[in-house]
């Protein structure tokens, strides 16, 4: 899925509503991003922002991007509204697999441990 799709100027948003099928989309990463320093941006070929690699994937990409001569991002579909925006581009990702690359090994991915409170419930017991 392209991520920032809320945040892209009206242009933007109208241009990524026209991407079609297999248009391939260029990858830039964004180091100084002051969000997220692994964010990578998407771009169509005719130079409009579309959007982000989403935040989940974007460390494991920018390894990728850094590490692999071919990173290719295509178009998989566009849904209209009333799909929700954060759903409306999904895309698809082809790159190189460098030995020892080990995706999804990030502390945020790591599970929750099941003994830890939740916060937002308060002193009420649970259902």
């Amino acid at each position: 899925m392209l991520h920032g799709f809320r945040h892209l100027a009206a242009e933007e948003q109208e241009r990524a509503l026209r991407l079609r099928r297999a248009e391939e989309l260029s990858a830039v990463r964004e180091p100084t991003n002051q969000y997220d320093p692994n964010a990578i941006r998407l771009w169509t070929q005719d130079r409009v922002s579309v959007g982000y690699v989403p935040r989940y994937l974007a460390g494991d990409a920018c390894q990728l991007l850094k590490q692999c001569t071919y990173f290719k991002v295509f178009v998989e579909q566009v849904n209209p509204a009333p799909a929700p925006l954060q759903q409306r581009v999904l895309c698809r990702l082809r790159s190189c697999w460098p030995r020892g690359f080990r995706p999804c090994t990030a502390l945020f991915y790591k599970p929750i441990p099941a003994d830890v409170s939740d916060s937002c419930a308060g002193d009420q017991p649970a259902p």
